[in-house]
């Protein structure tokens, strides 16, 4: 008999194995009787039996391993590719190549894009879809620690996530060129000598950290706004 677990444990693999079961019945599996269990096991976990609780949730996940591994035409191998989030690993490994390679072998630091109006070199672009590359590597493994599977809604933003990256960083080295952006939240309007340190270090975080860009970018856009009411 397997140890039992604690209720904080329980609740814990119910919640993650609510979202495997979803996964599963995407991928056509039977989930008909899994789902009882679950409910079993859920129903002992109210009622803090939680020995029966384990129980049913072993007896669900032993019908569930047995239910995916009858999927056919490759969709047993795509529900393990979602559990352990192959797909986002390798197309962020795959952007990584590919911008890692530009940017080392194509000059972009002589390179302008566009030429005109912006006057952005290329590697503001190309370091900030590195980090949106080191973001994905990070935030799989923490989909996967803390919900056992990469949900559908996350993959679908990390194959938006390096578009909107080189995007961003773009736009971070006209903020910083500017004066409105820098980590110390002291502007500063120079963009040669070692300023250019802080460039490389900005433009990657517009792309690893998009939650603290867009944080960013919201309370420019909100300053402004207060501004231009005043005025």
């Amino acid at each position: 008999m397997p140890s039992v677990l604690t209720d904080d444990e329980i609740k814990d693999r119910i919640r993650k194995f609510e979202v495997l079961i979803d996964e599963a019945q995407k991928q056509g599996a039977n989930v008909d009787g899994v789902k009882q269990n679950l409910e079993t096991a859920i129903t002992k976990y109210d009622s803090s039996d939680s020995q029966s609780a384990h129980l049913a949730l072993v007896d669900a996940r032993s019908q569930l391993s047995g239910e995916v591994r009858s999927l056919k035409n490759g969709r047993k191998y795509l529900f393990q590719m979602a559990i352990y989030g192959i797909w986002p690993i390798l197309y962020g490994l795959a952007w990584f190549v590919v911008l890692a390679y530009t940017l080392l072998y194509w000059p972009p630091l002589g390179l302008k894009i566009p030429a005109q109006p912006f006057g952005v070199p290329a590697w503001a672009a190309l370091v900030a879809g590195l980090g949106a590359c080191v973001q994905i590597f990070v935030d799989v493994v923490s989909d996967v620690k803390d919900d056992g599977i990469v949900q559908g809604f996350r993959r679908d933003w990390y194959v938006v996530l390096p578009f909107v990256s080189l995007v961003f960083g773009v736009v971070a080295y006209m903020l910083v060129g500017q004066g409105m952006l820098s980590l110390s939240g002291q502007s500063t309007s120079s963009t040669s000598g070692s300023q250019t340190d802080l460039l490389f270090i900005i433009t990657f975080l517009s792309g690893y950290s998009t939650d603290w860009f867009m944080g960013k970018l919201a309370a420019l856009t909100s300053s402004t706004t207060q501004t231009s009411t005043k005025s």
